[in-house]
């Protein structure tokens, strides 16, 4: 016959054993007969808040771990559970204190300095948190989660180097696509795209179906100029998800560099379909049809560019050299104007509209444009020639002559027929 006190060692023993199977319920019920029977035994609250905290139930488990406390069970392990109980029901700063007094009882507890400092990071002590996770790092250096979480924390700091260490030491522990990724983004965002390449590729190599990974890796590629590279990747992407608005801009925008305007516009297209509240695609767009040579289709795009966005001035500037190539020169000088009126400091621009007030006819508003790109950089052999050819129309052959030996002077020889043609 089985005793008492042996009969409820067994629940105990037996609630153990459920637990270590995965069989947290059935385990529960063990636990609680147990404390039914036993309600002054602090291990029997200790192993329901154990068996509680498989089963999600956090605030049973944080109250369940008090009641052994309050029973004189003041280890570190129940300390070290109910702060963690604490934490997963957003409990902060309860959570802190029980970290404080299991650090305070071994000093060497890695994972407490690692729990508190994601707590500290939570609740806004990010320094501290830095503190606590290096600290985690110094007592076990093989924790590659360790590292993990402080490279985040550095990102959010803006440490960026020390991110990318931090992250390059994680995955040498243990590989993670994920870390590949991000270590990827920041030698992308430091401009490192060979080396950007290599690890989106082997985040791509541990898991193939995720599609940001092609989408950073083309982008890299992109911006080497390897196109056709890139466009593998958004066209595998593209079968994943090919709603992906980003995908079809950076495709369209590899297929323009390309030349291959008729798939850059199906990309744009897509693009707009799905996005009609962007203004970026309808001037991706526009750049399409520009090379296309369909310029009216430019000036539609562009018109709703700026009814999207006001402020994208540089819409004008497109829009003027839209209508120049469509013989619409007061459009043209308007739209250049417009530009001015908020940037006056580009000299380009003044040049632009010197050739559209030149080719209205308009010369002496051609010359004081020309004047302005020249006042702001002297060495512009073609804006020379222009004036030049702008005097010669205004009968002014002295200066159109001047200013033709300018321009040859400044690298311009195109007008050298006149030159020789008109002056000694």
């Amino acid at each position: 016959m089985v005793s008492k006190a042996q009969g409820n060692a067994d629940l105990l023993a037996q609630g153990k054993v459920l637990l270590k199977e995965n069989k947290a319920q059935e385990a529960l019920l063990k636990f609680e007969e147990y404390v039914d029977q036993n309600f002054e035994d602090p291990l029997g609250y200790f192993n329901v808040g154990l068996a509680s905290m498989k089963l999600e139930k956090y605030k049973k488990a944080s109250i369940s771990f008090s009641q052994a406390i309050a029973l004189g069970l003041k280890s570190e392990a129940v300390y070290f559970n109910r702060a963690y109980a604490y934490s997963l029901n957003y409990d902060f700063f309860k959570a802190l204190k029980d970290y404080d007094k299991v650090i305070a009882m071994d000093p060497q507890n890695d994972e407490g300095y690692y729990f508190r400092a994601q707590l500290k990071s939570n609740t806004g002590d990010e320094k501290g948190a830095l503190v606590d996770y290096s600290k985690a790092i110094e007592l076990n250096k093989k924790r590659h989660d360790y590292y993990y979480e402080r490279g985040l924390l550095h990102s959010i700091l803006g440490s960026q180097d020390e991110a990318l260490k931090d992250f390059i030491s994680s995955v040498k522990l243990k590989p993670s696509d994920y870390v590949y990724y991000k270590i990827g983004g920041l030698e992308a965002k430091y401009g490192r795209d060979e080396t950007a390449i290599e690890y989106f590729s082997q985040a791509i190599e541990l898991n193939g179906d995720e599609v940001k990974y092609y989408d950073m890796r083309a982008f890299s590629l992109m911006r080497l100029g390897r196109f056709e590279e890139a466009i593998k990747d958004l066209d595998f992407a593209e079968k994943k998800d090919e709603y992906d608005i980003d995908l079809h801009m950076e495709r369209g925008l590899a297929y323009l560099s390309l030349e291959k305007y008729d798939m850059a516009l199906k990309d744009f297209n897509k693009a707009v379909q799905l996005a009609p509240k962007n203004a970026k695609h309808y001037y991706h767009r526009a750049r399409v049809y520009f090379a296309m040579k369909r310029y009216q289709m430019v000036v539609v795009d562009l018109e709703k560019v700026l009814e999207l966005d006001a402020e994208n001035i540089d819409a004008y500037i497109f829009m003027g050299d839209a209508k120049m190539e469509l013989k619409n020169y007061v459009e043209a000088v308007r739209n250049y104007s417009n530009y001015i009126a908020v940037n006056n400091m580009t000299y380009s621009i003044f040049h632009k509209r010197g050739d559209a007030y030149f080719a209205e006819g308009d010369y002496d508003k051609a010359i004081e444009d020309y004047n302005t790109v020249l006042r702001m950089n002297s060495s512009l052999g073609i804006v020379y020639n222009s004036r030049g050819k702008a005097k010669f129309l205004k009968k002014d052959n002295e200066g159109g002559c001047t200013d033709l030996k300018l321009a040859k002077e400044n690298g311009y020889s195109q007008g050298y027929h006149l030159l020789k043609k008109n002056c000694n």
